[in-house]
């Protein structure tokens, strides 16, 4: 039973850690497009890009790649 509560509290800490971690994860945008993307995205390959947090792309309009999916 306690080896069950040690594994039960570790998968909460990681699930806690994860979506802390995508949340506050930079996104890169370009001066004339609508969406956000990853760093490496094909799409914005050669596009001089600005970096801001995902919330701060979201709070302007921008959506998702969905190329990268950021």
């Amino acid at each position: 039973m306690k080896k069950s509560k040690v594994i039960m509290s570790f998968a909460l800490l990681l699930i806690t850690a994860l979506l802390f971690a995508q949340s506050s994860t930079n996104v890169y945008i370009t001066a004339k497009g609508k969406k956000f993307h990853t760093k490496y995205c094909k799409t914005i390959k050669n596009s001089s890009v600005t970096e801001l947090s995902r919330e701060q792309a979201l709070q302007m309009g921008y959506t998702p790649c969905g190329v990268c999916k950021p």
